[in-house]
């Protein structure tokens, strides 16, 4: 997920990078997709992603009436799925309730918290899309995702443990990845929305935080779906990937 900061973490500059980077700590942050560059898909379908104590009021966010707002159009949000990651973070992903106005721009208002804004480097500015046109067709996978490599990164406070998978999609920016680990041996599976960076799907940890815990040595099934700005899901092909949590 292109990672996008609310009021409260402002100073987190640090956790701006990938998923494969968060090696800066803090008390909580918030993020967005799609990121305010990328337009919005009619379907009005926003995922907020929380860390930290964040993560409570974006778990519960239903009860701030989350909505869009463009003029004098308000679109109610509502929440449609919830995940619980292994390590520090969860999210929601919220869909309108009536299709989104083409060619308008739109506001993500709450009620009782102040009004979301992103961090730009040099500013704050109002979380907000412009909406495309038209309707998308599902995402396409070019060919089956693959295990790449793992990793294991020391941090002052703790160890990046990841499994790289390679992947190649259609509109690889209007794309994230559905995630299930499952452990092989037990212990139930995780899921989560994940976003890939320049072709690389990186499943596991940062120093902080991150949506699964991957034990050394431990083995797990991998399975991957893409799913688009309008929700749109398409299973990859090949099948589950074998992945084996990564060694100092």
């Amino acid at each position: 997920m292109p990672r996008v900061f609310l009021p409260a973490v402002a100073t987190l500059l640090g956790m701006l990078a990938a998923s494969s980077a968060r090696a800066d700590c803090a008390s909580g942050a918030v993020w967005a997709w799609p990121a305010p560059a990328a337009a919005l898909d009619p379907a009005g379908r926003v995922v907020l992603e929380a860390y930290g104590t964040d993560q409570a009021w974006v778990l519960d966010v239903a009860r701030l009436s989350p909505r869009l707002v463009s003029g004098s159009d308000t679109v109610p949000l509502r929440v449609v799925e919830s995940h619980r990651g292994s390590f520090e973070v969860a999210q929601v992903v919220l869909e309108a309730e009536r299709p989104l106005r083409a060619g308008r721009t739109y506001r993500l208002a709450l009620t009782g918290r102040p009004a979301p804004t992103i961090w730009t480097g040099e500013k704050h500015a109002p979380l907000e899309w412009g909406v495309a046109a038209g309707a998308s067709s599902p995402p396409r996978f070019r060919s089956a995702p693959r295990l790449d490599r793992t990793s294991f990164t020391a941090f002052g406070c703790g160890p990046a443990i990841y499994a790289h998978v390679a992947v190649d999609v259609d509109q690889p920016r209007r794309v994230q990845f559905r995630v299930w680990v499952e452990p092989t041996a037990a212990g139930p599976a995780v899921e989560y929305l994940v976003p890939a960076e320049n072709g690389s799907l990186d499943i596991g940890h940062g120093m902080c935080s991150g949506p699964f815990t991957l034990t050394a040595g431990s083995s797990y099934r991998v399975t991957i779906a893409a799913v688009d700005a309008a929700g749109h899901e398409t299973p990859a092909p090949g099948g589950p990937i074998a992945v084996v949590g990564p060694s100092p």
